[in-house]
């Protein structure tokens, strides 16, 4: 009985870690960032959100997880704000890959154009977003008074 208690521990600690190169744990969990490109990841169990410039993002309900190749593809919604104003959601997809503790991801969107940006994000970075000056938003209009 004991050691079934220790096998089925050890099991749930190794599901739940967020080690995306642990042996048999295929979901990516972190924060991932670059504070050059304004963008950041955040990765959980239940989702991920690619946070970009100006209030747009991407945000999925499903979490990011790895192929046996450390790479990746995750389907959501993507919210752009062009010159600070919302737009409606568009389906996108966010595709990449983990490796040496970063993410290299790219947006791309189904309801027209592509983000020709190739994001390198990495692990424990900040995007820094809140130092943008963006048109029209309240740090805009603040900042043209």
């Amino acid at each position: 009985m004991r050691t079934a208690i220790i096998l089925a521990s050890a099991l749930f600690a190794t599901a739940c870690g967020s080690d995306p190169t642990a042996p048999g744990n295929s979901a990516l969990i972190g924060r991932f960032g670059d504070p050059a490109l304004h963008a950041e990841l955040i990765a959980i169990h239940a989702g991920a959100e690619l946070l970009l410039p100006c209030g747009s993002y991407f945000a999925a309900t499903s979490p990011l997880i790895l192929d046996a190749g450390q790479q990746f593809s995750l389907s959501g919604k993507y919210y752009p704000q062009p010159f600070g104003l919302p737009s409606g959601p568009q389906a996108a997809t966010i595709t990449g890959r983990y490796a040496n503790d970063s993410v290299q991801l790219q947006l791309h969107t189904t309801g027209g154009g592509e983000d020709p940006a190739t994001y390198q994000l990495a692990r424990d970075a900040s995007g820094n977003l809140d130092m943008i000056l963006c048109a029209l938003t309240e740090h805009g209009a603040a900042a043209a008074r």
